[in-house]
């Protein structure tokens, strides 16, 4: 391929569907995805 960028963004974008999918599927609660003023929205905008 002969742009490695486009192909590793891409890999990414892909892989990250895919992934989103799959967390869909395997907790559908609502509750789950909601974000909070915790550590875990601490977590989110670092990483």
């Amino acid at each position: 391929y002969p742009h490695p960028y486009s192909s590793t963004a891409l890999m990414c974008l892909f892989s990250a569907a895919q992934s989103t999918c799959i967390a869909g599927v395997v907790d559908r609660t609502l509750s789950a995805w909601k974000l909070s003023w915790d550590v875990k929205l601490l977590t989110t905008i670092y990483g």
